[in-house]
């Protein structure tokens, strides 16, 4: 039941990747759920990732 004050902050939404290979898990939580924030979140992981390794 909502009342005149119940304040809804809305959903968060998790962008996520796991390297099965060595168990590292990559995450960023965001208020949006656009393509410019997964863009954003695929740029993070491009970086973190060594440049050997091949992301599929």
């Amino acid at each position: 039941m909502r009342t005149h004050d119940d304040k809804r902050l809305g959903t968060t939404s998790l962008f996520a990747a796991l390297d099965v290979a060595t168990g590292n898990g990559y995450g960023q939580l965001r208020r949006h759920h656009r393509s410019v924030e997964f863009l954003e979140f695929l740029k993070v992981i491009d970086a973190e990732v060594p440049g050997e390794q091949d992301i599929d």
